[in-house]
């Protein structure tokens, strides 16, 4: 058989066939379904959250006021933790007849609650907003959230209580330095 020798029916027909069922099996496939729609979003609420940063890093969300550190908000703050303080010690040097030691039924009282509730709640935000901001007064600040997180612990009725006591004491003994050395940097 040469090269140009003319195709054989016998070659050509198969030939033919296959294309035709490849063709047909194309034309014949059915196309994807359409993608479903997606049901629409509902919208997000997000609740502001205070943050590490003065800035806002979500456009959608207001930037947290910077808070004042100044010597007169860190005196302010010291006094209002030693007013808690004076409340949180009350229980244990409140006098009964013949000059003993109140004993309180219960534990908090009312009004120690009522401290503790703040102790742990905008109290330590307040005071760690003004730490760490390489300010002149950072050594105070630290000082006055040493007392907070001690007054937490004074106001704490699983602990013993004579660990209460002592760290109702350093609250009182950290804020009078704290305050003794801001007073001091002013010159008052």
């Amino acid at each position: 058989m040469s090269r140009h020798s003319r195709p054989t029916p016998n070659r050509v027909a198969p030939t033919c066939a296959l294309l035709a069922v490849v063709a047909l099996g194309v034309a014949c496939q059915k196309p994807a379904p359409p993608p479903a729609p997606k049901p629409a979003a509902a919208p997000v609420l997000r609740r502001p959250t205070s943050t590490l940063f003065d800035h806002s890093l979500v456009p959608d969300l207001p930037a947290r006021p910077r808070q004042d550190c100044s010597p007169e908000a860190l005196m302010a703050v010291a006094r209002h933790v030693g007013e808690m303080e004076n409340i949180a010690v009350l229980p244990f040097t409140k006098p009964r007849a013949k000059g003993k030691l109140h004993q309180e039924t219960q534990c908090p009282t009312p009004e120690a609650a009522l401290v503790a509730a703040e102790a742990k709640g905008p109290l330590p935000e307040r005071v760690s907003a003004c730490m760490s901001q390489d300010g002149p007064y950072d050594a105070e600040w630290d000082m006055v959230n040493s007392a907070v997180i001690s007054l937490a612990v004074c106001l704490d009725c699983a602990r013993p209580k004579d660990d209460r006591m002592a760290r109702c004491q350093r609250v009182a003994d950290v804020v009078k330095r704290a305050e003794q050395t801001v007073k001091s940097r002013l010159g008052k």
